[in-house]
């Protein structure tokens, strides 16, 4: 099981590691797979590894000198104090409440990803108070539903402006404490042993750096926007199966 689940890991984190966006909001459905307990093995561990990932993806686009770093650090003070309060919410929410925004969330975000046009190389007509302002519900919503705010914070940003690229190197930035600090209410009544959350993490952080390389290097706008959306919906949709039947 060990194996298999790090190798999930290690190919999801790829995947979201060219976007920085954390690998929880995919990395849930495929722990729901093998944890039943939604708030104390699924989301912890997911939080968990999504600031991995998107630690991993912010040493590889900072390598690449690709980081607007004055806008990640607004980002990330938004998200580390808005984030925990979905957290601490969810624990008192039901899991029906939970999937049903996690569905809804990635309806959302397919839609951006794929309506909005990106932006590319021009960052002087960014609206980026109005990404600020957004990012606050934005973060309460994904801490609620456990997959950390990155996968909401890159079509917003590209929706007000910047080009896919830009995003996703800040994003990984920002959403590096807020993870973290939302796994913090779960972490006194997580379940998952931490030989299970080293070796995930392990094999997390090496997809994730190795996707924001080829994201930074050697792949296109386009390419980018639907790898993420098949994944995402494809992960969305074996969860889907498995809670209906």
């Amino acid at each position: 099981m060990v194996l298999a689940l790090g190798i999930a890991m290690f190919l999801l984190s790829g995947v979201s590691g060219m976007l920085g966006t954390g690998v929880a909001l995919v990395a849930m459905p495929v722990l729901s797979f093998v944890f039943t307990d939604l708030t104390n093995e699924v989301q912890a561990l997911s939080l968990i590894l999504n600031g991995v990932t998107a630690l991993a993806a912010a040493l590889a686009f900072g390598w690449a000198r690709s980081i607007d770093y004055p806008r990640a650090a607004m980002l990330a003070m938004v998200a580390i104090v808005a984030t925990p309060m979905g957290a601490l919410l969810a624990r008192e929410a039901m899991a029906w409440m939970i999937w049903g925004l996690y569905f809804a969330s990635v309806a959302f975000t397919c839609h951006r990803m794929l309506s909005n046009p990106s932006v590319a190389g021009d960052s002087s007509n960014v609206r980026f108070r109005a990404v600020l302002v957004l990012a606050v519900p934005a973060a309460v919503l994904t801490g609620f539903i456990g997959v950390g705010p990155g996968f909401l914070f890159v079509p917003l940003m590209i929706y007000f402006g910047l080009g896919i690229r830009q995003a996703a190197a800040i994003n990984a930035v920002a959403v590096v404490p807020s993870s973290f600090a939302a796994a913090i209410p779960h972490w006194q009544h997580m379940t998952v042993t931490m030989d299970l959350v080293i070796a995930l993490s392990v094999a997390s952080a090496l997809g994730a750096g190795i996707g924001a390389v080829i994201s930074s290097r050697a792949i296109s706008s386009a390419v980018l926007r639907w790898v993420f959306v098949i994944t995402v919906v494809f992960a969305a949709a074996g969860r889907a199966v498995t809670l209906l039947f």
